[in-house]
């Protein structure tokens, strides 16, 4: 069988404790007693040890008034090369987006949410 690996993002976790870090630790520690490697990404909280069951990878962020911390993932560079290794399921994501759809043609999904032709864009760069 195929490993499932799972990343979540959420914008807020410990030590700040809300609805959504409850919800994530308690799905990711049901999913790693299932045998799917589960990494959960969120912003990085200074002096904060995590000590969950399954990877936290804590990004670059900074203060906000509440007390809260605003990730800033696009000047992390571990977080950038984390996100490179991922094999990403674009039909899975498709189905997260919209359950109901029933239908993910990768053409169609790249159309959608892209607005890419996949037999014009093939055929513009000689693939077709």
């Amino acid at each position: 069988m195929k490993e499932i690996k799972i990343l979540e993002v959420l914008d807020c976790y410990y030590p700040k404790f809300d609805g959504p870090c409850l919800v994530v630790t308690s799905y990711s520690n049901s999913l790693l007693k299932q045998g799917v490697d589960v990494k959960v990404a969120v912003p990085r909280f200074p002096r904060y040890q995590d000590n969950q069951k399954f990877e936290v990878f804590r990004t670059k962020s900074m203060a906000s008034k509440e007390g809260y911390r605003c990730a800033l993932p696009g000047s992390d560079r571990k977080l950038k090369k984390f996100l490179k290794e991922i094999k990403f399921d674009t039909e899975i994501a498709a189905y997260l987006l919209n359950p109901s759809n029933g239908k993910y043609k990768l053409d169609e999904l790249a159309n959608q949410y892209l607005s890419i032709d996949i037999p014009e864009y093939l055929e513009a760069v000689g693939a077709k």
